[in-house]
């Protein structure tokens, strides 16, 4: 079911991520999550909401359009399980009631023991999403994107793997220039 970029596409297009940056971050995010993201490594300013792009902004019309595309409807739900420990309470008092917003959807929250979450997430055992933990503090731009986005990464829970991807972490992280990693 995930593999249709249009349900991916969907499933982003119906957060609202002001009301979640609102709720979850008492507005401090811009629009969207403050965290883990370094963006002073990545960027001169913070970008805003308005410039991550149309699938990023929330729009629940669009999404049950493509939910519609994809094959799903009212009922034909999009069906799908979110077993969470960390976010466990954005999972069912943020998240869950956008999701509900949709006709198309029914996301299950589902509560695991920290242990369970841990131990799901290393061994990439969970059927449809899984909420990921982010680690110590981060103060380069190397901790945020090698564990997490190269192939061969400690932590890369998304199971990313792709060649371009490695180049590119690879070399940021043997350019000592700050400014010039920005630029990779």
């Amino acid at each position: 079911k995930f593999q249709d970029v249009r349900v991916r596409r969907a499933l982003s297009m119906a957060i609202d991520r002001a009301e979640w940056d609102a709720a979850r971050f008492n507005g401090e995010g811009g629009g969207y999550s403050i965290l883990p993201v370094p963006w002073p490594y990545i960027y001169e300013t913070r970008p805003t909401l308005a410039q991550q792009g149309q699938y990023y902004q929330y729009n629940a019309a669009e999404a049950s359009k493509l939910l519609q595309a994809a094959g799903y409807s009212a009922s034909n739900k999009l069906s799908f399980d979110g077993p969470a420990w960390y976010s466990r309470n954005e999972y069912r008092e943020i998240l869950k009631p956008m999701y509900d917003r949709i006709p198309e959807l029914e996301f299950k929250p589902r509560q695991v023991d920290n242990p369970t979450a841990v131990q799901m997430l290393n061994d990439r055992a969970y059927e449809d999403t899984m909420n990921v933990t982010w680690g110590p503090p981060s103060y380069s731009v190397d901790q945020v994107t090698y564990p997490w986005y190269h192939s061969k990464g400690g932590v890369n829970h998304a199971n990313v793997n792709d060649k371009d991807m490695d180049d590119l972490i690879v070399a940021q992280r043997r350019e000592k220039n700050p400014e010039a990693q920005k630029e990779i």
